[in-house]
């Protein structure tokens, strides 16, 4: 007997994904907040330049997310469990989880193959996005408590945690933080100049495998984009990572 690799079957089943979820077409009209926490300037391009094919790794990973939601949170397709969609400020949410035993508390969902420590905590700290998507939601939808339900996907366990802010914590993260981001890619959007390349990512792994590596370096070249503006979290805003 010999075995061998095989593309053929992973090529299928990664265009099957890109295909049934329509991630071929990576247009988005409307401001998530996921499009604000991280890299604006992708975001840019990706709403001005042809549509890109989504990489294979990420397909692969948005099916990892999308089915632990579909088996963990939900109970049937007509009960989802899921707050509203919202709009704050110009920017949408659409939160993972409203709890049925309180349906006044809401929870978000991550999937993570990092290493937790006999605390239950992650031992590099939480992913920044993970701290200013929850955040975002926090504030749209009017909770200063918001639960986290972490699913370990090598070991097959599930962690949660409380992320628990101040309305002033919140507050200044929205004013100093999310609306000068917001209002950057607008503004990008308005002169057809992209936001400064290479200034609002999430950390050099963004940069690293996004598909508009050359469109950033070309405009830095021609010094062609919209300088940066305010792009920091707040020093007050402070998670306690415990």
């Amino acid at each position: 007997m010999e075995i061998i690799d095989d593309s053929t079957i992973v090529n299928e089943i990664t265009k099957r994904i890109k295909r049934k979820f329509h991630l071929f077409d990576n247009k988005r009209v409307d401001i998530h907040i996921s499009d604000l926490i991280y890299c604006i300037t992708k975001k840019y391009w990706k709403d001005t330049q042809p549509a890109t094919q989504i990489l294979d790794d990420d397909a692969l990973m948005f099916s990892i997310g999308l089915g632990l939601e579909r088996v963990l949170l939900e109970d049937d397709a007509n009960n989802p469990n899921r707050p509203p969609v919202i709009a704050v400020d110009g920017v949408f949410f659409n939160g993972d989880y409203e709890l049925t035993i309180n349906e006044d508390e809401l929870g978000e969902l991550k999937t993570t193959r990092a290493y937790y420590n006999k605390d239950n905590v992650p031992t590099h700290g939480y992913p920044n996005g993970w701290v200013k998507q929850i955040a975002g939601y926090a504030y749209a939808y009017k909770k200063t408590n918001y639960h986290l339900a972490v699913f370990q996907v090598i070991s097959a366990k599930l962690i949660g945690k409380q992320f628990k802010f101040t309305q002033d914590e919140l507050d200044l993260y929205w004013k100093d933080y999310i609306l000068p981001r917001r209002k950057a890619y607008l503004e990008a959007r308005l002169y057809n100049k992209p936001p400064q390349p290479f200034r609002y990512n999430d950390g050099e792994w963004e940069c690293n495998r996004c598909a508009f590596q050359l469109n950033c370096a070309m405009s830095i070249v021609n010094k062609d984009y919209l300088p940066e503006i305010i792009n920091k979290l707040p020093d007050t805003f402070i998670i306690n990572k415990s």
